[in-house]
């Protein structure tokens, strides 16, 4: 049986969430592609937020994988994170949403 270390595992992650951006970007550029005006259109706030999500993802793994003594991201195999990941997002997209129709 192979062992990976807390390293490789950390890798293993950051290339993960490297191919998710590299998606997203790609998916972006094809809705550019499509609609040509100036300016930011309102669907595409919701790519900055999948990016941010992204990031905020791939750090959170990190520490997870090595940082076994912060009782914030360890508490019950990162549940406060889970739980904090669709509230928070749906929140972002609704400040968005208002902000930009208000």
């Amino acid at each position: 049986m192979l062992l990976i270390s807390d390293e490789e595992k950390a890798l293993e992650v950051l290339a993960a969430c490297i191919g998710f951006v590299f998606i997203v970007i790609l998916d972006q550029i094809a809705l550019r592609e499509q609609i040509v005006t100036k300016g930011i259109l309102y669907f595409e706030y919701f790519y900055f937020a999948i990016y941010f999500y992204i990031f905020l993802v791939t750090v959170n793994a990190i520490l997870f994988i090595s940082q076994p003594n912060t009782p914030f991201i360890q508490y019950k195999d990162n549940l406060i994170s889970k739980l904090l990941y669709w509230p928070t997002l749906l929140k972002i997209l609704l400040v968005i949403t208002i902000l930009v129709f208000a």
